[in-house]
């Protein structure tokens, strides 16, 4: 793979609008970490935070944030150089939107390859970031099969919209015994399935949705400390800190500033 461009948590003001008629002589990937429309089969359709899509080469890339507020993404152009990349490749669903079961990952995949590439330039490198995007996309491919089967086994559809309603406002009080009572099952069923289908505790869940809105916050709003943390649902600024080193290994004014 020759990975041509990525970066992660791009953000763009709220007329942003990208718009290439014949998209480009590279494949894009996209990370949406805000709300969007996107171009797909001849019609805009809304995207949440955490949805994906694969754009072919030489095919129309389109999509700007549905809300008043400052856009936020990951994205990544590449192009291949092996039958073997095309073929894994050709199993991802392509100018598709994708859901997957815990995108999570991705930026920090993509991450890991910007560090890479700003490296610079040589034939070692090159190999690095062919290696780093070639599993890249297996996972891709793992996790688009993965997200197939779930939705076909019993309880994904109603622990999908939980997970949903979670990253959706991470604010609420989103206790075991709240979760609990709104899939009306039992504690450990429930803890049992979320595991399961999520490959994440409910608990590190909402702590995860909780630190992306945070991010979010930090990166595109002037808001204080504690109004993030109050906004993102803790009630001690102190363990909102604590906990945002912790996962991050920046303060929060580091990693707004940094």
């Amino acid at each position: 793979m020759v990975i041509t461009a990525v970066d992660i948590r791009n953000l763009q003001p709220v007329d942003f609008w990208l718009h290439r008629e014949h998209g480009r002589s590279d494949y894009l990937f996209v990370l949406f970490q805000s709300p969007a429309m996107v171009f797909v089969e001849g019609q805009y359709v809304p995207v949440d935070r955490g949805d994906c899509i694969l754009f072919d080469k030489h095919r129309i890339q389109s999509y700007y944030p549905c809300r008043p507020h400052p856009f936020l993404h990951d994205f990544m152009h590449f192009d291949l150089e092996s039958e073997q990349e095309a073929l894994i490749l050709s199993t991802i669903p392509m100018g598709t939107v994708i859901s997957l079961s815990h995108p999570e990952w991705i930026t920090a995949a993509m991450q890991e390859l910007r560090e890479e590439q700003i490296r610079g330039v040589s034939a070692i490198q090159n190999q690095i970031l062919s290696g780093l995007g070639l599993v890249f996309l297996h996972r891709i491919r793992r996790e688009v099969h993965t997200a197939a089967r779930s939705e076909q086994r019993p309880n994904y559809a109603q622990l999908h919209r939980l997970r949903e309603a979670i990253y959706a406002d991470p604010s609420r009080n989103w206790t075991i015994e709240t979760m609990c009572k709104t899939t009306c099952l039992s504690r450990s069923y429930f803890q049992h399935l979320y595991k399961t289908f999520f490959e994440v505790s409910c608990t590190e869940d909402v702590i995860r949705a909780r630190l992306s809105l945070a991010r979010n916050l930090l990166l595109s709003t002037s808001l204080r400390i504690t109004e993030i943390a109050e906004r993102c649902g803790y009630q001690n600024v102190t363990h909102f800190i604590r906990q945002f080193r912790s996962r991050t290994g920046r303060s929060p004014n580091q990693f707004r500033f940094g």
